[in-house]
């Protein structure tokens, strides 16, 4: 049988099984199975001036003081010990519950849905060249954007130059889009889109001042690239690991633009990619630093409805 050992290294001086010991000269503190436990109590009264001794038997840790020592002021520190650890640990799964998305089971379908939409609508407007009047309502003519038909820049996302120019904005959109929709949801998801492409053509219009008119979901497609550039540059950097720098997020962000958004000949066309993907970027770090977005099923389903009716509603204005 052992005397009681010193625990300035719990683990090391937990003995194997041992015989009586004078445990009246002791007062017991905790009894735990886990050794991790022993050594945050044990290191705790240790970083505090006293000396803890350990009994080991069957499985199980005692943590005692010897009567000598403030057994008065060491149990309160055990339990401040505790109380911290317990705080610790809720504000870490608090942390991880906020920062962790919804990712919804429904994103494909959402990113198809517009995906069809977008189709559907082109095959009622036709091509820019056909003088459809649904294109001298819609298209972000700067000049009338700046004298106040801000609808412009909603309606715009929604027309096609030609069947080339839909199908690209569809291939690329289904992907892009789905991935912020996995990531923030369906509703919450098409509505930072939507802000992002919207926020890009009135920037547009700004710019050009006058002699300027697009149209195209591409301003929203780019702006769903910046938004998952800005969300992946904040969730790096809350889990940023010497492999994988929290920036390569942003990095990869412009090669893409570079890639994609520098294909058309025109610039103004390249202009257009820039201020969507800068309008969802600056979505994409704002919503992921304040960790906002809808908690429940019918936020997001509001989110979506606030889409739908900001659409319509922008196309009923025009053509009013």
């Amino acid at each position: 049988m052992s005397a009681p050992s010193h625990a300035e290294e719990p683990r090391a001086s937990a003995p194997g099984p041992h015989a009586e010991a004078p445990r009246a000269w002791t007062a017991l503190l905790r009894v735990t199975d886990d050794p991790r436990r022993l050594d945050v109590w044990a290191l705790a009264l240790t970083s505090r001036g006293f000396s803890p001794l350990v009994y080991w038997a069957d499985g199980t840790f005692e943590l005692h003081l010897a009567h000598g020592d403030d057994v008065a002021a060491a149990r309160a520190d055990l339990d401040a010990t505790d109380d911290e650890e317990r705080e610790a640990k809720r504000a870490l799964l608090a942390d991880a519950a906020r920062a962790q998305p919804p990712v919804s089971k429904h994103a494909s379908t959402g990113a198809v849905l517009v995906s069809v939409l977008l189709l559907a609508f082109f095959a009622l407007t036709g091509p820019r060249a056909g003088g459809s009047a649904w294109f001298a309502a819609g298209a972000s003519d700067a000049e009338r954007v700046l004298s106040g038909d801000w609808w412009r820049a909603v309606t715009a996302l929604t027309l096609h130059a030609d069947s080339a120019h839909v199908l690209s904005n569809v291939g690329i959109g289904t992907l892009v889009v789905g991935a912020v929709m996995r990531s923030e949801g369906v509703g919450w998801g098409a509505a930072l889109v939507l802000a992002s492409g919207t926020a890009g053509n009135l920037v547009n219009a700004w710019v050009h001042q006058t002699l300027h008119s697009s149209v195209g979901f591409s301003t929203a497609v780019f702006g769903a690239i910046g938004i998952l550039g800005g969300l992946a540059y904040v969730h790096g950097r809350r889990r940023s690991g010497p492999r994988r720098p929290a920036w390569t997020a942003l990095a990869g962000s412009v090669a893409l633009l570079a890639l994609l958004g520098t294909s058309e000949k025109s610039n103004v066309d390249m202009l257009a990619h820039l201020f969507g993907a800068l309008a969802g970027l600056g979505l994409g770090l704002t919503v992921a630093w304040t960790r906002w977005r809808p908690k429940t099923a019918r936020g997001q389903w509001l989110s979506g409805l606030s889409v739908a009716a900001t659409v319509c509603g922008a196309w009923l204005i025009a053509l009013a």
